[in-house]
């Protein structure tokens, strides 16, 4: 992979930020009620380069809508076949919602109930400016995606309680959660979560992390050498692997070196 300028990834994790906003509104607006907003969670499709929704089902079968970042189009699919699409560069997120309403009302979805009023806070974009992203940026974080759900789904497969691999469009991070410790009432009261973030206010550039909660003592971390990465000691417990840290060549057994050596640090001081 080649290393993209950090502006340029800045510029357009912006774009996909935004546009990711309409695939999630989709579920949040049609499926029943959900107080922790997981309906709005996303999932990668590895074989479409893209972040889809989670299933609306009616008569005409499974729907989702999804956002590809080999042509940043937002796509509708039923039941995975491809029923329309819409590239979203140099047109706005109300351009898009417009189309995407449009074409689910064609499929029986109440559409009108779509928008895009949100259940967190995120930075402050104008909807109606045209959107633009850059195409090997595009394609790096593509790549740093695809590596990241295959890492996971390794992590997941080994951890009998972890969680479904997931993006959150409030964060816009791909992730795992390892339950560590539950009370009586089975909330998880210590965990580790392991992820991608592209980016975001406090580190601006792409950043794989595995952090702890609750958190723990920062002196506590720093006993501990890592091989790959930096621990971070503000905000949050848990170590990170900048962007411009990674071994772009080879991506995957850099990110299984990471996370494989770090799970195991905060196992030790998770009491």
């Amino acid at each position: 992979m080649k290393e993209i300028d950090k502006n340029t990834l800045t510029q357009t994790r912006k774009s996909l930020h935004q546009a990711i906003q309409l695939v999630s509104a989709v579920p949040r607006n049609i499926l029943p009620h959900d107080p922790t907003d997981g309906r709005s969670s996303l999932e990668w499709n590895s074989q479409l380069n893209s972040l889809q929704s989670l299933p609306v089902t009616n008569s005409n079968g499974e729907i989702r809508v999804g956002l590809t970042f080999e042509t940043f189009a937002l796509y509708i699919t039923v039941n995975d076949d491809s029923k329309a699409a819409l590239e979203m560069s140099g047109r706005s997120v109300n351009e898009g919602l417009i189309w995407m309403k449009q074409e689910l009302a064609k499929i029986d979805i109440a559409s009108e109930a779509i928008n895009l009023d949100l259940p967190y806070e995120i930075e402050k974009y104008d909807y109606s400016k045209a959107l633009y992203v850059d195409t090997e940026a595009l394609n790096a974080l593509a790549e740093l995606y695809q590596t990241t759900a295959e890492v996971l789904s390794d992590i997941v497969n080994k951890w009998e309680d972890a969680h479904d691999i997931r993006c959150w469009p409030h964060h816009f991070d791909l992730a795992t959660l390892i339950p560590l410790e539950t009370d009586q009432n089975k909330e998880i009261t210590k965990s580790i979560g392991i992820g991608l973030s592209p980016g975001d206010d406090s580190i601006n550039e792409p950043y794989l992390y595995v952090n702890i909660w609750p958190q723990v003592d920062s002196a506590m971390l720093q006993k501990h050498d890592l091989v790959v990465g930096e621990w971070n000691l503000e905000d949050w417990s848990g170590a990170i692997l900048r962007y411009s840290s990674m071994n772009l060549e080879n991506l995957k057994v850099e990110f299984e070196s990471f996370t494989g050596s770090v799970i195991p640090m905060l196992q030790e001081e998770k009491n």
